[in-house]
């Protein structure tokens, strides 16, 4: 997800849905605007950015940008030697992994 001021957008890897939002219209995000072609030009523009950023900071061991996003939601936290797929599909419930 990346925001300014005016606008929000999510974009959900691999596969959607993505999400525009105009902040100063539509401050409590209720329409999305990811399929109007007027705003074209502003997402390929954020999606532009959001990407140039995850180049720049993101570690590799912690991409979770080739697991799929299901709308389940994360259930562990990434960390504690927990990376990529397993980080977000827990196979462990102890209480250690769901702080």
């Amino acid at each position: 997800m990346i925001r300014t001021q005016e606008w929000k957008y999510v974009h959900r890897y691999p596969y959607g849905p993505h999400e525009l939002y105009d902040l100063v219209k539509d401050p409590g995000e209720r329409k999305n605007l990811i399929d109007n072609k007027s705003q074209k030009a502003l997402i390929s523009d954020m999606r532009r950015q959001m990407g140039a950023w995850f180049e720049r900071y993101v570690d590799p061991r912690l991409d979770g940008t080739r697991c799929a996003v299901t709308g389940r939601g994360q259930k562990a936290k990434i960390g504690d030697g927990v990376y990529g797929e397993d980080a977000f599909n827990p196979r462990d419930t102890s209480p250690r992994r769901n702080r």
